[in-house]
């Protein structure tokens, strides 16, 4: 029994979940009815898709491995001299893949194999050109010099020198727009880095055999000298064997 003054209140029917038939029934529906927005869609990511693949530029990866010669042992040093710790030896090889990145090779690997020329690509600048604006076809002339420091500068970007930790292995890779040149660029900068590396030891010996050869000719002056002087007080005082005419001569006068 109800009390007076408080409404009823009436329950609608409940709904009963939506089955798997009806759920793919209406999903049917909706494609039905959406076919054709489903496949513009469809077609315009793939149309640009293949458009953004088509206008990007190809690169090729080219990696060269190196690997470190073990430093000879010097035969003058005392036999109890320590070996080379292995944190000695990833400074050895840090210190090569350094001097593998220096500009100097890379000049030398751009005098081998000069940068291709690069054509010139659609611009708004130079269709207004070919269509009659003249004052937009004049060129910029560029410094030889700077010209040239951006090709090494933007060789050194590609070009990618890891060492192998704990190890004297040293990782070359070489980014460039085909596969053989980067092949090439690789091969160029482990041979120009190895020849200039050369040429800086051989000069470092020959500027140290120089200054022994220097020295050693001042030392056989003096020799010389003390030996004239001392045959000369010899012969003023008339002591024995200072008539000899020949001067030995202990040193070396020739290599």
């Amino acid at each position: 029994m109800m009390s007076e003054g408080i409404p009823s209140i009436g329950f609608g029917p409940t709904i009963a979940p939506m089955t798997r038939g009806a759920t793919a029934r209406q999903i049917l529906r909706v494609w039905r009815r959406n076919f054709r927005l489903f496949f513009v869609c469809f077609g315009a990511v793939l149309v640009l898709g293949l458009l953004a693949i088509s206008f990007m530029k190809a690169s090729y990866t080219a990696t060269a491995v190196v690997a470190v010669a073990q430093p000879s042992a010097d035969p003058l040093a005392p036999s109890n001299t320590p070996q080379l710790n292995p944190a000695a030896e990833d400074t050895m090889a840090a210190t090569e893949a350094a001097m593998m990145q220096s500009r100097d090779v890379a000049a030398a690997v751009l005098n081998q194999y000069p940068p291709a020329e690069q054509k010139p690509g659609l611009s708004l600048k130079g269709g207004l050109c070919h269509i009659g604006f003249a004052f937009l076809c004049k060129k910029v002339q560029l410094d030889p010099a700077a010209a040239r420091e951006g090709e090494i500068s933007a060789l050194l970007k590609s070009l990618s020198v890891t060492p192998v930790l704990h190890s004297r292995i040293i990782n070359v890779e070489v980014t460039a727009p085909t596969g053989q040149r980067a092949s090439d660029l690789a091969n160029a900068v482990v041979a120009n880095f190895q020849r200039i590396a050369l040429a800086q030891q051989t000069e470092n010996v020959n500027r140290v055999a120089s200054w022994l050869d220097a020295r050693t000719a001042k030392l056989q002056a003096r020799w010389q000298k003390a030996v004239r002087a001392a045959n000369d007080y010899s012969v003023a005082h008339g002591l024995t064997n200072a008539s000899q005419t020949g001067m030995p001569n202990p040193l070396v006068n020739s290599q």
